[in-house]
């Protein structure tokens, strides 16, 4: 997914608390993004970027330098900025040459942020990721894309809540041996077994992965526990959550919806994440979600992460060539 893309300006308002800033609508996307005044008008073409975003050490953005050239969702005088924007004539491009969505990371030279994997995450390979098998993990932004947004419309959903960890999954296919698997790749188990302590091996073996999950079926879930990205479940043992059953049986996945996956996981002692809301109408105001996410927090009370969002019978997504689903970030959390 690009994390730089350009965007053409919708709407502009003044800042209510600052006289040199001003709030940016973009038109394809659920954002908002605060920018210094009297640069922008409103049908100019921009580039943006997206947060969760690593910017390279150029000129043009020296100003990040002190973030670590890393653009996060911040609040300006109280007002939340989901992402940068900038004259698209700074990238030495005009705006005839580009549509709106098209993808300039070429251009810009920005990557998606990954958190830094802990010792207990880590660990040799035997392989990539298989996604001809499942998709892998990755979650939308959901309010970076009205058209993904869009497809939402009338949809019943549910919501989970999106837990702070390092995803897993587990594949068993007839014809391929047992896959243990981390976002990108398939584990090592054995050289994995022998490491002092590992949080993907702990949590299967919990689960007795290897010998309850049936044949032609995979599940993805996230792994949580000690040292793990702050460990804000405040666990004292690895645990695993899961969020995505797939039959595997056929030619291609099936995803099991919310209530088959509930069954899934009861037959074979499996947790799933917590369930917020069930048979949920996707506001028409992107808003409304970003302010449900806001209040989120986990049992420990901490501030959760965000929320996922996936309809209660899997539709597929023509835009994101998967599964339908997508995060919303919690404005208030910090990693």
């Amino acid at each position: 997914m690009s994390q730089s893309t350009v965007q053409k300006i919708e709407n502009i308002v003044p800042h209510p608390n600052a006289d040199n800033l001003e709030i940016i609508n973009l038109e394809n996307l659920g954002w908002q993004v605060v920018a210094q005044k009297n640069i922008h008008k409103i049908g100019d073409k921009v580039v943006y970027i997206e947060i969760d975003s690593i910017v390279p050490e150029r000129d043009v953005f020296e100003f990040l330098r002190n973030k670590h050239f890393r653009v996060r969702p911040i609040k300006l005088r109280g007002e939340s900025s989901w992402g940068l924007i900038l004259p698209i004539k700074e990238f030495g491009i005009s705006e005839a040459e580009y549509d709106i969505d098209d993808d300039v990371d070429h251009i810009t030279g920005t990557v998606k942020y990954v958190k830094e994997l802990p010792v207990e995450l880590t660990g040799q390979a035997k392989g990539m990721f298989p996604s001809f098998i499942i998709p892998k993990t990755d979650e939308i932004n959901l309010l970076s894309s009205k058209s993904v947004y869009n497809e939402f419309n009338g949809l019943e959903c549910y919501v989970s809540l999106k837990v702070d960890g390092s995803s897993l999954s587990f594949i068993n296919k007839s014809c391929f041996d047992k896959m243990l698997c981390s976002r990108k790749l398939i584990i090592d188990v054995e050289s994995a077994n022998q490491e002092k302590r590992n949080a993907f091996i702990e949590a299967s073996n919990k689960y007795s992965l290897f010998d309850v999950i049936p044949e032609g079926y995979a599940i993805q879930g996230e792994v949580v526990g000690p040292s793990v990205n702050g460990n804000r479940l405040q666990l004292k043992d690895f645990d695993l959550f899961v969020f995505n059953v797939f039959d595997i049986g056929g030619q291609d996945y099936k995803l099991l919806g919310l209530n088959e996956m509930r069954g899934f996981c009861q037959n074979y002692n499996l947790k799933m994440v917590e369930i917020l809301e069930e048979n949920f109408i996707v506001p028409e105001n992107p808003k409304d979600l970003i302010d449900m996410a806001a209040n989120l927090k986990y049992g420990s009370g901490t501030k959760a992460e965000g929320m996922v969002v996936r309809p209660m019978e899997p539709r597929f997504s023509r835009r994101l060539m998967r599964p339908l689903s997508g995060k919303i970030i919690n404005p208030n959390y910090k990693d």
